[in-house]
Order: structure tokens, then sequence, then C-alpha cells
């Protein structure tokens, strides 16, 4: 179906390129930076699966190419007698001995470019997967003007051994970070708080019970059963029951003294460290992002974290 004449054909493309446009013009060009990284991913992979193919083919050629002389070493009766004679196996005749040489090579190869292919697939896949994280976040801003670049310093070029230094320490600052987020957010509240929700609880369900006072008010009566007692809320009439709540407090009490169990965050101060946490996390991955751009600028290539932050990554940008 085409369109009238006179009237464009706006897609979801068109839309997208729409917003593109209207970003800062260092974060715009970061966008189109990781569009052609995640292309490059793309055709490097190609490239080591042609590769991987071909080495893989030659293997199999190559086993088949040395599977012909194992066998006429194997029908050389003469040889066999020989070793059986001297009680030690007889060695593969020369044209044996270079078909199993070039056998494994061919092994080698085959598993080096089979390595080369893993690496080739995991690097495409992280640069896919944070290009679709990147445009999930151009996509639900409300207005994409405000995805302000994050300028940093461009320092002098470093050795790579330097570089990889900088950032085994950069990333151990991020994960002790993500770790201590996942322990403040998993941690449970003061002992006192829980105790208070029990009891808050109980109380609760205890101002529920209505003893079946009808019942023994009747002319004609008969003790309530068991099964008559049911609709009045027996969980509301256990909740009156001392004893039942000194059993749930005795089993907070135990909760909060089993190993492993993180140390209790006070509520009013949940929130806040969180947000600092989420800050100095910030703060490695800006820090990070800045070493990968350094050394893309040198020539040298390191490949970002499969889960890095995708607006760090968006937003950071060198001085020019």
């Amino acid at each position: 179906m085409t369109a009238p004449q006179g009237f464009a054909v706006v897609t979801d493309a068109t839309r997208f390129e729409e917003i593109v446009a209207s970003l800062p013009a260092p974060v715009a060009q970061k966008y189109r930076d990781l569009e052609e990284q995640r292309d490059a991913a793309h055709g490097a992979l190609v490239a080591a699966l042609t590769r991987a193919q071909d080495a893989h083919r030659e293997l199999v050629s190559a086993e088949a190419s040395a599977t012909i002389p194992q066998d006429t070493d194997r029908r050389d009766v003469d040889r066999f007698n020989r070793a059986r004679q001297r009680g030690a196996p007889e060695p593969p005749s020369p044209r044996a001995a270079a078909a199993l040489a070039a056998l494994d090579r061919a092994r080698d190869r085959e598993g080096s470019r089979r390595q080369a292919r893993d690496e080739a697939q995991a690097a495409w896949e992280v640069a896919d997967r944070l290009l679709d994280a990147v445009r999930g976040i151009l996509r639900a801003n409300g207005d994409p003007s405000l995805l302000v670049p994050v300028v940093v310093e461009r320092r002098g070029a470093k050795t790579p051994r330097e570089a990889a230094v900088d950032l085994e320490a950069v990333r151990a600052r991020i994960s002790a970070a993500t770790d201590e987020l996942r322990t403040v957010e998993q941690a449970p509240v003061p002992p006192d708080v829980t105790a208070e929700r029990i009891d808050a609880c109980f109380d609760e369900l205890a101002a529920l019970w209505e003893p079946p006072i009808s019942d023994f008010m009747g002319r004609i009566y008969s003790p309530p059963s068991h099964d008559s007692l049911m609709p009045y809320r027996l969980m509301a009439f256990f909740a009156l029951v001392p004893e039942i709540r000194a059993t749930f407090h005795a089993a907070a009490e135990r909760a909060y003294s089993r190993p492993g169990t993180p140390a209790p965050v006070p509520v009013v101060e949940y929130k806040a460290r969180l947000a600092t946490l989420a800050d100095r996390r910030r703060q490695a991955e800006i820090a990070e992002e800045q070493l990968v751009l350094e050394a893309a600028a040198s020539g040298m290539t390191i490949a970002r974290r499969p889960d890095a932050d995708p607006r760090v990554v968006l937003c950071v940008v060198l001085a020019e």
C-alpha cells in the first residue's frame, strides 16, 4: 500500500530518528557511535563464524586424510608382528605421522577459531543488548533534550597495563557498591519494628472476634460444636491467646539471630542509604565509561560489562 501523493509515510523508524535529532549533539553522536559499535560487532561475529566453519571443514578433511594411512598401517601384518615381538607399539609410518601432525594442527586451529567465534558472539550480544536498552530510554524519556551529556576530562594516553589496572579498580568499586545495594535492599527492619507489626496485626485480628453469644441466649440450647465456631473467625479467636502471640515474637527473635541474616536497617534511613549507594555506583560507572572512551581514543578496545548502565553509557562523553 502506497501513501497518497504529497503525504509522507511516518514510520517508527522516522519517529525514532526525530527523537535522536532532538538530543543534545554530544549525546546524539554517542548514540550513533553505539550503533556503529553494534554493527561492527555484528560484522566481526559474521567473520568469526565464517572462519570457524572453514576451520571445522578443514578438521573434518584432516580427520579423513589421517584415517587412510592409519588403516594402511593396521593392515601391515609385518609391522604388527614386529611390534608384538618387541613388546612395544610400532610407530606410525611417515605418511601416517604427517597426517596425524596435520590433524593436530587442524584441531588446534578449529579450537582457537571456535573460541574466537564464542568471544565475538558474546561481544555482539552485549553491544546489541546495550543498544536496545539505550533505545528504550530514548523512547520512554518524555523530553530527549533533557538527557544532558556528562562531560568527563580527556586524560593522557595509558599503556594497556595501566588501563587494565585502572579498569580492575573501578569495576571493583562498582561490584562493592552493587553488593552493598543488594544487602540494604534485602535487609530487614529493626527487631522493634517487627515486634510492633506483630502486635498490631494481632490487635487488629482480636478486635474482629465476636463471640457467638446468641447461641447461648436461645431458649433451646446445645453447646456450639467446633464446626459451628469456624465461621466466627477462628484466627481472630487465636489472636486472643497470649501464648500464640508469644510464639510469633519468639520466631522473630530466632529469625534475627539466624546466621547470614543481613543487619537491620532503620526505616527512616532506608531510602537515604539506597540513594547514597546508587550514586556511589553511578560515579564508579561514569569513571568506567571514561576509561572505555579513553581506550577507544588511544586505539584500544575495552569491552563494556553486560550490565552496564545504559543511561551512563549514552550520556558520558569525553571533553573536546
